[in-house]
């Protein structure tokens, strides 16, 4: 229970480090997190692996709102906009 409540504000799109925080965010995530469970169990995933399913989703959630990832896809998309602005000289 405690891992679903975790992972649906962090689906909701509220930092897990603290600052920002949105009510509506966190009721999608909730419903989203719902609609995971539903689908595992609908596919006949056993009750004891379903925390395993979550757990990875929160892993892949933290490490998208990580400081490192973010400063990984900005390299990127300036390496996106210098190779653009070549090619269009």
């Amino acid at each position: 229970m405690k891992l679903d409540a975790i992972l649906a504000v962090a689906i909701g799109g509220n930092s897990l480090g603290g600052g920002k925080f949105s009510l509506a965010g966190s009721v999608i995530g909730a419903f989203t997190i719902q609609a995971l469970t539903t689908t595992l169990y609908a596919m006949h995933v056993s009750s004891d692996q379903v925390p395993v399913y979550k757990a990875i989703v929160v892993v892949i959630i933290v490490a998208l709102q990580s400081p490192g990832f973010a400063r990984w896809r900005k390299s990127l998309l300036q390496k996106k906009e210098i190779k653009a602005g070549k090619e269009a000289a």
